[in-house]
């Protein structure tokens, strides 16, 4: 029979089966190591508290779609109060009583945001909690040219980068939605700014052409 040394096949009287099988066996190991995909995008990341609490306040309360919708708002209850209350008012105009019902009137749109930011931090923080009992646990990400995949201590998620429907930068935070989950990367995960702009960049492009093929 034959004997593989040093990964060749070295007999008197060699085999044809087992010269047959040593290289099929070579091709196959060959093929594995061809079909081994290539990541483009790497990073290990954690999803902090105060990160997601910043982030949910901008996203229901801040974001200027959000500001025009309040501003509205405001507008309308300025309105509404200065409806209800025309019959309170006395002359003079500047008497006390009238200054007295604009102050009140002023403090009411001011507790408004005060109370609004208070109400949904508390509301995220709950759902932070609720979502993460034990903490966000280190996640590695990987992008290839067609899937992102995130490796958790529980498994491992892969999805099609074309179910990546919006990627949102807020201040020094990546938000990647897609149909089915929301990631959250920050500045702080990356060595430097330059390598999380590279990141976004990458990823951007890499999105763009899936879509386009698509």
């Amino acid at each position: 029979s034959a004997k593989i040394v040093d990964g060749t096949i070295s007999s008197s009287d060699i085999d044809l089966t087992d010269a047959a099988e040593a290289i099929v066996g070579r091709v196959i190991i060959a093929k594995k190591k061809s079909f081994k995909r290539m990541v483009l995008l790497k990073v290990t990341y954690e999803t902090l508290e105060n990160d997601y609490v910043r982030y949910l306040l901008h996203h229901n309360w801040r974001s200027a779609e959000r500001l025009r919708l309040r501003l509205t708002i405001h507008l309308l209850l300025a309105i509404a109060y200065l409806g209800i209350t025309f019959t309170l008012f006395v002359e003079p105009l500047y008497s006390w009583n009238n200054i007295i019902l604009v102050f009140v009137g002023i403090g009411i749109q001011a507790l408004i945001p005060i109370f609004m930011e208070y109400k949904i931090t508390k509301t995220a923080q709950k759902k932070y909690q609720s979502s993460y009992p034990d903490g966000f646990k280190s996640t590695i990400l990987e992008v290839t040219k067609d899937t992102l995949t995130l490796t958790k201590p529980e498994g491992t998620i892969d999805i099609w980068l074309g179910k990546i429907t919006n990627l949102e930068e807020f201040e020094d935070l990546l938000i990647i939605h897609t149909s089915e989950f929301t990631v959250m990367l920050s500045q702080a995960d990356y060595d430097n700014r330059e390598k999380f702009d590279q990141f976004v960049e990458t990823l951007w492009e890499l999105v763009s052409r899936v879509k386009n093929f698509d």
